[in-house]
């Protein structure tokens, strides 16, 4: 595994224990109805899918409180791409 890849998953493992919280493993996958959905279509765009046929899908870092993507590093978040977060109710927290 990468350095920079085995860097994240400690991130992730320390983020995880510090707030009690259990790592996700299942994959989410979107249906019809997501597909269907104008929202869906604006963040995704165009529906993809496996080699197998099942649609592509995400694995959230954590399920416990709703759904939790750890991220970390040190580059700051460009203005355009933070008012396209809080326009689609993204809450982006930087621990203490």
């Amino acid at each position: 595994m990468p350095a920079h890849f085995r860097a994240g998953n400690i991130h992730e493992d320390s983020v995880l224990k510090q707030n009690n919280l259990n790592k996700n493993n299942s994959v989410w996958r979107p249906d019809q109805e997501d597909f269907d959905s104008a929202t869906f279509k604006v963040i995704v765009g165009d529906r993809k899918f496996t080699k197998g046929g099942q649609p592509k899908g995400t694995i959230f870092d954590s399920t416990d409180n709703g759904y939790l993507e750890i991220k970390g590093g040190t580059s700051q978040l460009n203005p355009s791409f933070q008012d396209w977060l809080d326009r689609w109710g993204v809450n982006v927290v930087k621990p203490e």
